[in-house]
């Protein structure tokens, strides 16, 4: 009786080890399958448009694309950074911008106010016949003299809108893109409820002023889109890796 409870046991412990092992082998060989999708795809490589546009930037901006370690080098990470250069002409401001690749709103859930409504209303309908892409949100820092003024926009191609704008106090950008505003403190009006042209002047000022201009815009959409492509091949890998 011992004997084959034993033998009955042993039968079930090896079919569940050709159960595991089949369900290792099919994960493993979708996984297969994605990487080579993604690699046939050039989901890796960064498109000619987007290399070209953020080379432009990069004459005007510092560009940081992942964590920076205590080495000074970035590691993997789905946030990218934007440093201006140079301080603002006239107030000495320091500008930095922040955005996360997987911060994304589809198109028909934004709200706020339209920061470049009056420049693009001409280019509308020259768009309608390409695809639609979804909002990436992100962060507009400007610190000066212990105060720092926070923007946060949402982008879709060369299109800004202005969610709301927060004042802080201190003005250590590194740590407001690693902890953001308290959610403690007075986050500021709705945006869309203050006076049409106090609005205008806002976005004029980042645009103008600040230079977080159309070219700015248009990288954020583009290259969160590349990014996240990116990171999603480097995430199979990884899995594959595991299993």
């Amino acid at each position: 009786m011992t004997h084959l409870h034993a033998q009955s046991s042993s039968n079930n412990n090896n079919t569940w080890r050709r159960y595991f092992s089949t369900v290792q082998t099919e994960l493993s060989d979708i996984l297969t399958r994605e990487l080579a999708e993604e690699e046939s795809n050039g989901s890796s490589v960064m498109p000619e448009n987007v290399a070209e546009l953020k080379a432009q930037l990069e004459e005007s901006w510092r560009i940081v694309d992942g964590d920076v370690t205590g080495g000074g080098n970035a590691s993997s990470s789905g946030v990218v950074k934007l440093f201006k250069k140079e301080p603002l002409e006239g107030s000495g401001s320091k500008v930095a911008i922040a955005f996360h690749c997987q911060d994304t709103i589809p198109s028909e859930e934004e709200g706020g106010g339209s920061l470049f409504d009056s420049m693009t209303e001409g280019s509308a309908d020259d768009d309608e016949e390409e695809e639609e892409a979804v909002a990436v949100r992100f962060t507009v820092m400007i610190s000066r003299a212990g105060k720092t003024m926070v923007y946060t926009c949402l982008s879709e191609d060369a299109v800004t809108n202005v969610e709301r704008v927060t004042m802080v106090d201190g003005d250590d950008i590194e740590d407001l893109m690693a902890n953001g505003v308290d959610p403690k403190k007075y986050q500021g009006p709705e945006f869309s409820e203050l006076a049409e042209d106090l609005q205008q002047s806002l976005c004029e000022y980042i645009d103008e002023v600040a230079g977080v201009d159309t070219d700015v815009a248009s990288f954020i959409a583009m290259y969160a889109d590349y990014k996240e492509q990116s990171e999603y091949a480097g995430w199979l890998g990884k899995v594959k890796g595991v299993v």
